[in-house]
């Protein structure tokens, strides 16, 4: 199976639907430089490539490399959904089937991964993007930002006061200071929904519906600042209708051409609401009682 180079929500839905279908033994090919991630789009292509690499019998990760030293490795690794690819697959094979640049490319995403989890993870940042990255299934996953280090173990995860001042933080890193007006009340609420939604993933999404560890799980959060014209908007939303309908309504302020828009997103890897409550795997279920 084959990535789509443009991904968005829309085509990441699609795309999922695609992997269901597929067998087990199925390799992913993933392009190097995807386009058109932003507005949840590299969230839900990542959540796409987590999925693929679970239900995998052994997730074969399949790039256009041309050897284990190409510098394309360090630029997929400086991605979200490449970083996570890598992470995930058991084996990485490059343009042909007999090039072989699995250690190449682990090496490459474990050292990006260290230093986004470091006390110092600018360096390892895109731009105005920040990624927090937990990759829990091999023992990767306390980042500095999110939890209390620990001599013994894996850390306790931050309080609410320190996730608020961390919101503080991510907007200022994020957004233009000419665009931002986030107040401490705002960073408050942020901060509050922060901890909410990644204490979460600490709760529900490191075990499958039946409670056992999953074999593989990457938690992260991303930030970015999208500048897009009003008749661009179309383009980036992909027709995904909930995104629709909120743009829609969007103007750009007085005198300017373009749309301020701060991008907040969360991934885990957990079984989903349908499985925790049923306490039944996606398989025994049909779609509506998934949906209900």
């Amino acid at each position: 199976m084959q990535i789509a180079r443009q991904s968005n929500i829309a085509t990441c839905e699609s795309q999922l639907r695609e992997i269901i279908a597929i067998g087990r033994d199925e390799p992913l090919k993933v392009p190097t430089r995807g386009r058109h991630l932003t507005a949840g789009g590299e969230v839900a292509l990542t959540q796409l490539i987590v999925t693929w690499a679970q239900r995998a019998t052994s997730p074969h990760l399949q790039t256009y490399f041309t050897s284990a030293s190409d510098s394309q490795i360090d630029n997929l690794s400086r991605r979200l959904y490449g970083l996570a690819a890598i992470l995930c697959a058991k084996s990485i094979s490059g343009v042909r089937a007999d090039i072989d640049v699995t250690t190449g490319a682990k090496d490459a995403a474990l050292e990006r991964l260290k230093q986004l989890q470091s006390n110092s993870p600018k360096p390892a940042y895109r731009g105005p993007s920040i990624e927090i990255v937990c990759a829990d299934h091999i023992g990767r996953g306390a980042p500095y930002l999110l939890y209390q280090p620990s001599q013994i173990g894996t850390g306790a995860l931050r309080s609410r006061s320190n996730f608020q001042t961390l919101a503080a933080w991510l907007a200022r890193q994020t957004i233009p200071k000419e665009y931002s007006d986030l107040d401490a009340s705002g960073a408050e609420a942020l901060g509050g929904m922060l901890y909410e939604i990644f204490k979460n993933t600490e709760d529900h999404a490191l075990t499958d519906w039946n409670g056992d560890r999953l074999k593989l799980s990457i938690r992260a959060i991303k930030t970015s600042h999208l500048s897009p014209a009003s008749d661009d908007l179309e383009r980036i939303v992909g027709g995904f209708e909930p995104l629709v309908r909120y743009c829609a309504g969007l103007r750009p302020p007085p005198g300017g051409r373009q749309l301020h828009l701060f991008e907040f997103s969360i991934l885990d890897s957990g079984p989903g609401f349908a499985q925790s409550w049923t306490k039944r795997p996606l398989t025994d279920l049909n779609a509506e009682e998934e949906e209900t």
